[in-house]
C-alpha cells in the first residue's frame, strides 16, 4: 500500500541556517529590533546575572514574537489562559460550567474547591472563548450548542477491513470525498474503547460452563490476552454551518472575524444533515441519523453535556474517568492510512480521536501562496 501524500505539509516560509537553528528574516529583524533593549539591559543598576536574565529574556521575547504562525501562537494563547485560569470554567457542577480553584494532591487526585462561582463574562462572540460550551437540545441527527449554534450530527460505520490495508485506504478516500461533496466544516470524532480481559474470560466461562477439559483454562486465558489487543470504534461526523469562510478558517479562530460570527440555524443544519445522508448513499458509506436519545447520551461522555466534569492542566475528570488531552499541529509529508488506529491498538487505552476538516475556496488558496 502506497502511503498518503499531505498536501501542503511544507515550510512556506524561507529559512537559512544560524548554528543549529533554522531562523526566518523575519526572526532577524525582529531581534535585531529589539537589540537595543537588550544591551541596555546590561546596563541596568543590578547585580550581573539578573542583568544577563532581562537581556535574555527579551532576546527569546523578540523570537517568540517573530513566530506567529504556530509556535507564538500556541505559547501567547497558553500564557494568556493561564493569567485567566482562576476566572474560567474549570468545573461542570448541576450541568453548567462554572469557576472555582482545583488543587493536585499527588499524581492521581484532585482537590477542587467548595465554592464556585459564574465564569468571566465576555460580550458577544468573545463568550466563546471563555464560556465551555454546553448541549442545549438535541434532535434527529442535530445538536444545539451555548454558546454557539446548530450542527448536524451523524453516525458513520467503519469498514470491515483492517487498518493499512488498501481496503481500508479506499474507504478513507470514500470519506474525503463524501466530506468534500458536503462542502461543510466538519469534525471527524472516533471513541475508542477495548474489552476488558476479566469480562472477556468471563464470556468464555460462561460459554464452556460445564466442560471439563484441560484445555480451558489455556484458552480463558487465551481468551483474556486477545481482548486486551481489541478494538472498538465508533465513528461520528459533526457538520457545523456557517463556522467558517471561503478561505477555510473559523471565524472564531481570529480576533478581526471573531464578532462576524454567524450562528447557524436549525434548517440550516437540516439542510446539511440531508445533503451529507444523500451523498453517503451515492459513496456506499453507511451513515445514519441517531436519535435526540443517541446523542444525549454520547453527550454525555464529553464536556458538551457531561453532568459533572473537573479540567485541569490538560487533563479532565468526566464521570470518575481520567482524559489526557494532546493537540497535533502538523503532519509530515506522507501518512499511512490507518496509522492513528493501530497506535490506538497498540496503546490500550480508552479514548477519543477528532479532526477537524474546513473546506478552501481554490481561489482562496491561491490567493494565500501568492
Amino acid at each position: 500500500m502506497q502511503p498518503i501524500p499531505v498536501p501542503m505539509a511544507l515550510r512556506a516560509r524561507p529559512t537559512f541556517p544560524l548554528g543549529p537553528f533554522q531562523v526566518t528574516l523575519r526572526t532577524v529583524f525582529v531581534v535585531f529590533a529589539l537589540g537595543p533593549a537588550a544591551l541596555g539591559a546590561l546596563q541596568l543598576p543590578t547585580s550581573g546575572g539578573t542583568r544577563v536574565a532581562i537581556a535574555f529574556s527579551i532576546i527569546a521575547m523578540a523570537y517568540l514574537l517573530s513566530l506567529p504562525e504556530r509556535e507564538g501562537l500556541w505559547i501567547g494563547t497558553y500564557l494568556c489562559y493561564r493569567v485567566l485560569e482562576r476566572s474560567l470554567p474549570r468545573v461542570v457542577r448541576d450541568g453548567r460550567g462554572r469557576a472555582a480553584s482545583v488543587r493536585r494532591i499527588g499524581a492521581r487526585h484532585l482537590e477542587v474547591g467548595a465554592g464556585d462561582r459564574p465564569p468571566l463574562p465576555a460580550p458577544g462572540a468573545l463568550s466563546r472563548w471563555t464560556t465551555l460550551t454546553r448541549m442545549s437540545r438535541a434532535g434527529e441527527g442535530l445538536l444545539e450548542r451555548t454558546p454557539g449554534s446548530w450542527c448536524a450530527l451523524l453516525r458513520l460505520e467503519g469498514p470491515a477491513e483492517a487498518p493499512q490495508t488498501a481496503e481500508y485506504a479506499a474507504w478513507c478516500g470514500r470519506v474525503m470525498a463524501w466530506l468534500n461533496t458536503v462542502d461543510c466544516p466538519a469534525q471527524l470524532y472516533v471513541e475508542a474503547s477495548h474489552c476488558e480481559r476479566a469480562q472477556a474470560e468471563q464470556a468464555f466461562l460462561e460459554r464452556v460452563r460445564g466442560v471439563d477439559a484441560p484445555l480451558v483454562e489455556h484458552e480463558r486465558r487465551l481468551a483474556g490476552e486477545q481482548a486486551l489487543s481489541s478494538l472498538v470504534l465508533r465513528h461520528y461526523v459533526l457538520l457545523f454551518p456557517r463556522w467558517a469562510g471561503r478561505d477555510g478558517i473559523p471565524t472564531t479562530a481570529r480576533v478581526t472575524k471573531l464578532f462576524e460570527t454567524a450562528n447557524a440555524s436549525e434548517s440550516d443544519a437540516s439542510r446539511a444533515r440531508d445533503v451529507a445522508l444523500r451523498q453517503a448513499a451515492n459513496l456506499r458509506l453507511d451513515v445514519t441519523a441517531p436519535g435526540p436519545a443517541a446523542i444525549e447520551e454520547l453527550m454525555r461522555r464529553t464536556p458538551l453535556g457531561c453532568a459533572e466534569a473537573t479540567f485541569v492542566d490538560g487533563e479532565g475528570v468526566l464521570a470518575g474517568r481520567h482524559h489526557r488531552y494532546a493537540s497535533l499541529c502538523g503532519l509530515p509529508s506522507t501518512v499511512q492510512s490507518g496509522c492513528v488506529i493501530s497506535a490506538l491498538t497498540r496503546a490500550h487505552v480508552q479514548g477519543g480521536a477528532s479532526l477537524f476538516i474546513f473546506p478552501v475556496d481554490p481561489s482562496q488558496a491561491r490567493k494565500a501562496l501568492r
